[in-house]
């Protein structure tokens, strides 16, 4: 072949050293295996309740009347003494750590797991509230917060009367 290229006559035919591509990518594909398997062991030790915990935390409900503001938040798995609700000026901070425990022994082996599970929301509300009126409600998972609107917050209607 390399007698017909005027250019490559004195050369002579022979294999050329290149690294096959599945060589090449093998060790990253090792360790995407490696990683995989990490994660699904992670996962299938942290089963039932604590996943269920750690992977949920909630949706936000904001209402409004002539007299309140009312914040629904979902917080499964908490208990209510583990909430701090505080009222910052027309701020309102939702605060709550739970600490999960959790032993287990088989074949002689103990096995000891804590995880601490925290959240942290902020509302502002729209206008100024009354201190004085703020109610937090802990029922079914869900977090009612109710607070009281201040008497300038509440508005007035003025009338128009004719020029």
């Amino acid at each position: 072949m390399f007698g017909l290229l005027p250019w490559k006559k004195n050369k002579t035919e022979g294999k050329v050293p290149v690294a096959a591509e599945e060589d090449f990518f093998r060790p990253l594909a090792r360790l995407r295996e490696e990683f995989d398997r990490l994660l699904d062991r992670f996962f299938r030790q942290m089963h039932g309740e604590m996943q269920e915990e750690w992977f949920r935390w909630g949706a936000l409900d904001f209402s409004e009347t002539d007299k309140e503001y009312v914040v629904r938040l979902d917080a499964p798995g908490f208990e209510p003494n583990e909430f701090d609700v505080q009222l910052s000026g027309n701020r309102l901070i939702v605060r709550a750590e739970k600490k999960v425990e959790r032993k287990k022994e088989s074949d002689g082996r103990a096995f000891e797991q804590t995880s601490y599970r925290s959240f942290y929301r902020t509302v502002t509300l729209p206008n100024a509230v009354d201190p004085d009126r703020v109610e937090a409600k802990y029922h079914n998972g869900v977090l009612e917060i109710h607070v009281g609107k201040s008497p300038e917050a509440k508005g007035r209607k003025v009338p128009v009367k004719a020029a």
